[in-house]
C-alpha cells in the first residue's frame, strides 16, 4: 500500500535554544519490481479502459489496497490490476509490474513441501537447524516476504519477493504475504449499465437518441441469455414483448479465464464493429452489419441486457433487445446514419 507523506520531528538544543525543524520522507512506492515485455498472472479484476500508459496502470495500482500487481497493454489501452502474483511470462504487448509492499507481510506459517517460490533472495543463510528455524529467520527480516530451504544442505534463503510456484524434492517453501480475496465480479446491474452506456456513446455519433433500460426487456434477455448458456445452440429466439416484435443481438465468448470480469461494453463494442462494413451509400440489411445497425437504430428507443455463463464457465453468452425494433426493410436511410 502505498504510504502517505510523513512528517518526523527532530529536536535539536543549540545554545539553550529548542530549535524544532521537520524532516519530509518520501512516500514508499510498493511497485518495485516493472517488466516491460513481460507479466505476472495472477488474479486479475475488470479491465480497465483508455489507460494511456503502463505508469498509468501503476499508478492505479500503488493507489488500490488490495492490489499486489498489474498487467498493461498498450495496443488496446487496457489495464488489468491484480490480487496476486503467480508465474512471470514473457510476451513483448505486455507491460507488468509486483507491487506487493511492506504492509503485505504477515507471520510466516505457509509450509509447502516439495515446492518453493520464485522470487529475489540474498546470499543463503547456512546452518540452518530446521523448517520453523528458517521461517522465525524471515519473520525477524522486514524486508523478508517468504522463504525456501533445503533440509540437506540445512540453507535458507529470505526472499525479498515472492511470486509462482515450483515443484522439487530437494525443497520446501512458503509465502509470508497476506492473501487477498479476489476483486468482485461484475453484477448484473453493473454489466447493463456498461452496455447502455457504450450503446448510447456509439449512437451519439450517429444522430440517435440514448436508450434507456426497460425492465421487460431485461427479463426477456435474461431468460434466453440463460436458455443460450444450457442448450449452447447459438440462434436468435423470436422472442416478443406483448406480443410485439422486437430486436435481438447476440454474443458469446470463450476461452476467458475469468467470464464473469468480462465488461457489457465489449458485446455492444463487437456489435459495432460491423460499421467497417457498411456502405452507407447502398443502405439496407446485410448478414454482417445487422448488429451494428441495430445498435445504431435511430427508431430504437428502450433497451434490455442478458448474460449468462456456461455451467463448465467456458462461454458467456450476452443478449440484447431492443424496441421498437431496427433493421426495418426501407428504413435504413433514415435510422442508420453516418458518424459525425
Amino acid at each position: 500500500m502505498a504510504k502517505t507523506n510523513s512528517i518526523s520531528k527532530v529536536l535539536i538544543v543549540l545554545l539553550g535554544i529548542n530549535i524544532l525543524t521537520y524532516v519530509s520522507t518520501a512516500p514508499t512506492k510498493k511497485c518495485s519490481v516493472i517488466k516491460t515485455g513481460q507479466y505476472f498472472d495472477g488474479s486479475t479484476g475488470s479491465r480497465n479502459d483508455n489507460i494511456k500508459s503502463s505508469s498509468d496502470c501503476q499508478a492505479l495500482c500503488e493507489n488500490d489496497k488490495a492490489c499486489y500487481g498489474y498487467q498493461y497493454q498498450g495496443s488496446s489501452s487496457s489495464c488489468w490490476l491484480q490480487t496476486s502474483i503467480g508465474i512471470l511470462y514473457d510476451d513483448s504487448s505486455y507491460a507488468g509490474g509486483y507491487c506487493i509492499g511492506s504492509d503485505a507481510k504477515v507471520t510466516c506459517t505457509e509450509n509447502l513441501p516439495n515446492m518453493y517460490y520464485l522470487g529475489d533472495s540474498g546470499s543463503a543463510i547456512t546452518n540452518v537447524a530446521t523448517i520453523g528455524d528458517c521461517m522465525k529467520k524471515c519473520d525477524a527480516d522486514s524486508t523478508c516476504m517468504g522463504w525456501s530451504y533445503s533440509s540437506q544442505s540445512k540453507f535458507c534463503w529470505p526472499q525479498t519477493t515472492v511470486y509462482g510456484k515450483i515443484s522439487d524434492s530437494k525443497y520446501m517453501g512458503g509465502s509470508c504475504i497476506k492473501k487477498q480475496s479476489p476483486y468482485p465480479a461484475i453484477t448484473l446491474d453493473a454489466y447493463r449499465q456498461q452496455a447502455l452506456d457504450t450503446h448510447n456513446s456509439f449512437r451519439s455519433a450517429h444522430g440517435a437518441s440514448n436508450l434507456v433500460l426497460d425492465s421487460d426487456l431485461n427479463d426477456i434477455a435474461q431468460k434466453y441469455a440463460e436458455k443460450l448458456a444450457q442448450t449452447r445452440v447459438f440462434e436468435h429466439s423470436g422472442n416478443t414483448l406483448n406480443g410485439n416484435a422486437i430486436g435481438e443481438n447476440i454474443y458469446e465468448i470463450t476461452g476467458l479465464s475469468q467470464p464473469m470480469y468480462a465488461k457489457g461494453s465489449d458485446a455492444s463494442t463487437s456489435w459495432y464493429n460491423e460499421i467497417k462494413e457498411y456502405d452507407f451509400s447502398n443502405p439496407g440489411f446485410g448478414a454482417y452489419t445487422g448488429h451494428f445497425t441495430q445498435v445504431v437504430w435511430k427508431g430504437t428507443q428502450r433497451l434490455g441486457i442478458g448474460r449468462a455463463l456456461t455451467s463448465d464457465n467456458a462461454t458467456l453468452y450476452t443478449v440484447a433487445n431492443y424496441y421498437p425494433p431496427g433493421n426495418v426493410q426501407g428504413e435504413y436511410v433514415t435510422n442508420v446514419l453516418k458518424s459525425s
